[in-house]
C-alpha cells in the first residue's frame, strides 16, 4: 500500500555502466588528440581495435561517452 505523498512517478532505469581501464582510456584520448578523428567498426566482439592497442568495445564506448558530452560528433 502506498502512503499519500509517495508514488511511482519516475520508474528507475538500471543501465549498465562501462568501466574502461585508465590506461586504455588514456590511449584512446591520446589517439583522438593526435589524429583528430577515430573510426571504430560497430563490432562489439572484435578483440582489438586496428589503430589503437585496446579492445574495440572500449573504443566504441569511450566515443559514445564523449559524444554524449558534446566533445565528439558521430557520423555514419
Amino acid at each position: 500500500m502506498i502512503a499519500s505523498g509517495e508514488g511511482y512517478c519516475c520508474p528507475q532505469v538500471n543501465t549498465a555502466k562501462m568501466l574502461i581501464p585508465k590506461a586504455d582510456r588514456k590511449k584512446i584520448h591520446e589517439f583522438l588528440f593526435r589524429e583528430g578523428v577515430c573510426v571504430a567498426k560497430k563490432d562489439f566482439n572484435l578483440p582489438k581495435h586496428p589503430d589503437i592497442d585496446t579492445k574495440n568495445l572500449y573504443v566504441i564506448k569511450a566515443c559514445q561517452s564523449l559524444t554524449s558530452r558534446g566533445y565528439l560528433k558521430t557520423q555514419f
